[in-house]
């Protein structure tokens, strides 16, 4: 429940609701406490919490499932084998699903329509906006391709917003987590643990 790659090494919390979901016992959430205080590779691996950066202007909340998706990216990690150093990231704002596509650092306004269009047009149809701390140019650029992708013009808004409602920027925290847990001693192949840890993060929504 806590180290299993589908899990993510959760917080005390999380570890909690999963096991609850099969089992019961009079201490459970002491022992999961014990537990996840006493885990070593969450000792490691795990970022510290810093002071928040002041107070963001919040995002009006959506009415419906990925009707709205904030969209970023995880750079700087170990370069793998097929060329990868970045995550696209993209939340939906409602129920905070998670999808995550691997790429690279130049990875380009189209690019990056194409990934958008894989993992979330193509899911869950096409959102009336997206929420991203990209420049205007880039985010006028992904609208363009994503239409000519979609075959038509679609009436969609690409916000911009400092920290993506802090929404990716806590998931990002969390998967950054979650890769040094999984591949830490092997950093390389860090991309080949992105399904478990899409499933791991959705599973604790």
């Amino acid at each position: 429940f806590h180290e299993d790659p589908l899990a993510g090494h959760p917080g005390s919390t999380r570890l909690v609701e999963l096991v609850r979901r099969s089992f019961w016992w009079p201490r459970l959430v002491t022992d999961a406490e014990n537990f996840v205080r006493t885990c070593s590779s969450c000792q490691r691996n795990k970022a510290l919490s810093g002071k928040g950066r002041g107070l963001l202007q919040p995002l009006p909340v959506p009415d419906a499932p990925w009707e709205s998706v904030s969209m970023d990216f995880v750079v700087a990690l170990p370069k793998t084998e097929g060329g990868y150093d970045s995550v696209l990231v993209m939340v939906d704002r409602l129920t905070k699903m998670v999808h995550l596509a691997p790429c690279t650092s130049s990875c380009t306004a189209e690019q990056t329509a194409r990934l958008f269009f894989d993992n979330v047009v193509r899911l869950h149809g096409v959102p009336k906006n997206v929420v991203s701390d990209r420049g205007s140019q880039f985010r006028s650029k992904f609208w363009e391709a994503l239409c000519k992708l979609v075959g038509m013009r679609v009436n969609l808004s690409t916000a911009y917003h400092p920290q993506s409602d802090g929404q990716t920027e806590r998931t990002n925290r969390t998967l950054g987590d979650m890769l040094r847990n999984f591949a830490g001693r092997t950093p390389l192949v860090w991309d080949t643990f992105l399904t478990a840890a899409e499933f791991a993060l959705n599973n604790a929504v």
